[in-house]
């Protein structure tokens, strides 16, 4: 049996480490800045209208027409993310100022220079939200209202109770509060819910103009959480993948992995679970030790005599062996004198216990074992099978 290597030149493993570690580094970065950048799309936002605005409401500003830059500023403002918007001349006299309640739980601030052919003509102050992402609470509280009008009109307790708990199906309300005009508390239920930003929904109930009471509402991101952390989880298992698939590529680099081992034996192909390589000079004594074991199998064979004969520590050509053939020195010998006893069983009328000894086997018993070992039946039984 003679042994050959497929081997992979480690220079050609080096670009796909160094591909996989910044793939890694990437995915480890993407996970740890994804706050950073929620904060920083807010603001890339921001300036796309900012820009907008100062490109609408440049003319009127260099031609002094308030009325229009008003106009045109207040149709800009139905955008519901802008909180504050304020234009001043170059006199610092204020010519557009709108503002709304800050709906929002992040905002940014930008302040830019309104210019015309390179001449400043005012400056724009805008303050921006993520309200887009809360746009849906009012509507939602105003509904919670609306359902349960007659509930707190006719002091329905349990009505009341089942129609809010039916909201609070919605996993991004955390608490509810009702409360009667003289603050006294009609209604609340407090929960946990995932979300790292929170919204306080206040509102005034009334009917036929007499006032109810109010709710309090506490809403949190939880969709965008959920999402976020689903988007994460999926990042961060890619990271463990790559890390993996790094640490392997580096291993078969510095030596520690090697190649695909391959055996030419009468058409016969090694074993698929010895896929690892060891040093040519090893590998050069390692193919004398199994051309002495072809050879000699029927003999004694000890791994201290074959490890001498190899000027190799005994521990080391165990272990070699075993990384080079996937078998135990121990067990390939077994399995070559087994093979020749079959041999014997199916060609010759020899006796069983000679065949034994001829195998290279101590006695029967030794001998019976191994055969049951390796060929899953005994040898009296191989011998009718095959004659």
């Amino acid at each position: 049996m003679t042994m050959r290597f497929l081997r992979i030149e480690r220079w050609v493993l080096l670009p796909l480490v160094i591909l996989l570690f910044l793939s890694f580094i990437s995915s480890i970065i993407y996970i740890l800045t994804a706050d950073a950048r929620s904060d920083d799309a807010l603001g890339q936002k921001a300036e796309r209208i900012a820009e907008i605005i100062m490109t609408s409401g440049t003319d009127n500003l260099s031609s002094y027409d308030v009325p229009a830059l008003k106009k045109s500023m207040e149709s800009l403002f139905s955008n519901r993310d802008i909180s504050s918007l304020k234009i001043l001349d170059n006199s610092a006299i204020e010519l557009v100022n709108l503002s709304r309640p800050e709906k929002g739980t992040r905002e940014t601030v930008i302040t830019r220079k309104i210019l015309k052919g390179g001449q400043q003509m005012g400056t724009l102050s805008l303050i921006l939200t993520n309200y887009s992402m809360w746009e849906g609470t009012d509507r939602l509280a105003d509904l919670i209202i609306d359902s349960n009008l007659d509930n707190i009109w006719d002091y329905n307790m349990e009505a009341l109770t089942n129609s809010i708990e039916t909201f609070l199906k919605d996993k991004s309300i955390e608490k509810i509060t009702l409360r009667e005009p003289s603050g006294h508390v009609l209604f609340e239920r407090d929960r946990f819910t995932i979300g790292s930003e929170k919204l306080r929904v206040f509102k005034y109930m009334r009917r036929e103009g007499k006032a109810l009471g109010t709710i309090e509402i506490i809403f949190t991101n939880y969709t965008y959480e959920m999402s976020r952390r689903e988007h994460l989880a999926v990042m961060a298992a890619v990271s463990v993948v790559l890390g993996v698939l790094m640490t392997f590529a580096f291993a078969v680099m510095s030596g520690k992995i090697g190649s695909v081992r391959m055996s030419e034996s009468e058409g016969e192909t090694a074993p698929s679970h010895a896929p690892w390589s060891v040093s040519a000079s090893t590998e050069d004594k390692l193919n004398k030790a199994i051309d002495y074991i072809n050879a000699n199998f029927n003999r004694e064979i000890s791994r201290e005599g074959l490890a001498s004969m190899l000027e190799i520590n005994p521990d080391n050509l165990g272990r070699y062996f075993k990384l080079y053939t996937g078998e135990k020195l121990s067990d390939f010998v077994t399995k070559l004198r087994v093979d020749a006893a079959a041999h014997m069983l199916a060609e010759t009328d020899a006796t069983i216990l000679n065949i034994a000894f001829e195998a290279g086997f101590e006695n029967i018993s030794t001998f019976n074992r191994a055969f049951w070992k390796v060929k899953s039946v005994t040898p009296s039984e191989y011998r009718k099978r095959h004659r």
